[in-house]
């Protein structure tokens, strides 16, 4: 099945953030997910001097190892928006 996944920067007070809306190849959003940085979390120096380029790197990564497949359906069957760290990805 092919998804589309939207990556905006919108960085926090605390680090950088992407918001990722992922949709079906007809445009129906399956999912919403913001993918952070906070300075309490392991790598935060490392990941805050990333790119936005390589912070969508690591996000397009772990989507499609398939790791939150079930994570991302139950929360699409909720209605919810999870919140990721950057460093739970490395």
């Amino acid at each position: 099945m092919l998804r589309l996944c939207k990556a905006v920067r919108v960085d926090r007070p605390w680090g950088p953030a992407l918001e990722i809306e992922i949709s079906d190849e007809d445009g129906s959003l399956r999912n919403k997910i913001i993918f952070g940085c906070h300075s309490e979390l392991p790598d935060y120096d490392r990941l805050r001097a990333k790119s936005t380029g390589e912070l969508v790197d690591i996000v397009v990564e772990r989507l499609s190892s398939g790791a939150y497949e079930e994570t991302l359906r139950q929360a699409r069957q909720s209605g919810l928006k999870f919140i990721f760290s950057f460093s739970s990805l490395t």
